[in-house]
């Protein structure tokens, strides 16, 4: 005898109405990735319950580096972190975030008020993205550590740069090895260094600056007090030039 067996549908609940303690077990098994930019902004609720995870409120540093984001992840990426109030390292180096995602950071940092450090080394930025990233140091009162080493800014991105540096407040260390600077581009950072009292540590590795450039910045020392560290490394100085920085440091008092 055959027998007919009745099954009735089975009724799957949508993620949003599920209990909060039932999100919060989904959240444990998903990496930080997951969460910003499967689960935030999907609708008012999940925002609400997310803001209230545990994880969710300890990050302080998000590290998605070597090709995890891009610049249609960093769009929404953006919303999410304009209004984050417990992340303060970004770390974004070696991905293909262009200038086009570095435009969608200055828009975060318009807003956000938490972030201290910057990482992007490596990021297919140049001289256009670099007028963004001046727009960041123009507008935002808070970032202190900035790494931007190997990108294509040249000599013109380094002036949008320097413009804001001579100003800024706030930033203390800026990482700019391999950059294409050359010595025009040492020459703006020399007049930012000689107005700026608040950068510590600048690091221009690479940079073909050479001995005309390696003069830009040691004139600059004999009025700077504030900057106690510059690496020069690779640069195509001649030892001749290391007398410019021997006279300019007899001068030098560092506070």
């Amino acid at each position: 005898m055959n027998e007919t067996i009745s099954m009735t549908k089975m009724i799957i609940p949508c993620l949003h109405t599920l209990p909060v303690e039932h999100v919060y077990r989904i959240l444990d098994n998903l990496h930080q990735l997951e969460i910003l930019f499967s689960f935030y902004d999907v609708c008012t609720r999940l925002n609400a319950i997310i803001s209230t995870y545990h994880r969710y409120k300890t990050y302080t540093t998000l590290q998605f580096e070597c090709g995890k984001i891009d610049k249609e992840k960093l769009q929404r990426f953006a919303d999410v972190l304009q209004n984050n109030t417990t992340i303060t390292t970004l770390c974004l180096s070696w991905n293909v975030i262009g200038n086009e995602g570095l435009q969608y950071l200055a828009n975060i940092f318009k807003i956000n008020t938490t972030l201290t450090t910057l990482k992007l080394q490596g990021n297919h930025i140049d001289a256009q993205g670099a007028q963004y990233l001046a727009d960041i140091l123009q507008n935002n009162k808070t970032l202190m550590t900035l790494i931007f080493s190997d990108n294509t800014i040249g000599g013109d991105g380094v002036r949008y740069l320097a413009n804001v540096l001579e100003s800024n407040r706030t930033l203390k260390t800026l990482k700019l090895a391999r950059n294409l600077i050359n010595a025009e581009g040492a020459g703006y950072l020399a007049n930012a260094l000689e107005m700026n009292t608040a950068l510590k540590t600048l690091y221009i590795q690479c940079n073909n600056i050479k001995d005309a450039g390696a003069q830009y910045l040691a004139n600059a020392l004999l009025n700077n007090t504030t900057l106690t560290t510059l690496d020069l490394a690779e640069n195509g100085i001649e030892e001749k030039a290391v007398q410019y920085f021997t006279n300019a440091l007899q001068i030098n008092t560092v506070n």
